[in-house]
């Protein structure tokens, strides 16, 4: 006549199929929560502009002291980004966009040898973002 399934032993070998599947899920939800760092991002603004026409900011370097200083460090000031965080005795070449950590405790943003404000057209107010 037709087929006759044996729904128990099809039921069982689902079950423990799925079982494997999600226990296969769990260790890899684990593995990944384990090696996962959790990407942060702080915000301010260009507060003043300096006499060399270098971008002060309201973003203190205490608020970064648990962020890496090296590349993966991002530094976004209105369209033009710039990474890491150097200190003021830097060897960067001529024209870089620099952010630096300045002696009042804040990130300033440098163009070596130029006017960051001049050559970008940034002004006061402009949106800065970290992330890393």
């Amino acid at each position: 006549m037709g087929n006759c399934y044996n729904l128990p032993v099809v039921c069982k070998a689902y079950e423990e199929l799925c079982g494997t599947v999600l226990r296969r899920m769990s260790l890899n939800r684990t593995f990944a929560e384990s090696n996962f760092q959790v990407a942060a991002k702080l915000t301010g603004k260009v507060v003043e502009i300096d006499a060399a026409g270098n971008l002060v900011t309201d973003v203190s370097v205490e608020k970064l002291s648990g962020a890496p200083h090296d590349s993966s460090l991002r530094i976004v000031v209105d369209e033009h980004e710039t990474f890491g965080l150097f200190p003021l005795a830097h060897n960067q070449p001529a024209m870089t966009l620099v952010a630096i950590a300045d002696n009042m405790g804040s990130v300033k943003i440098i163009l070596v040898e130029d006017s960051a404000s001049a050559m970008l057209g940034i002004r006061v107010g402009a949106p800065v973002e970290v992330h890393w």
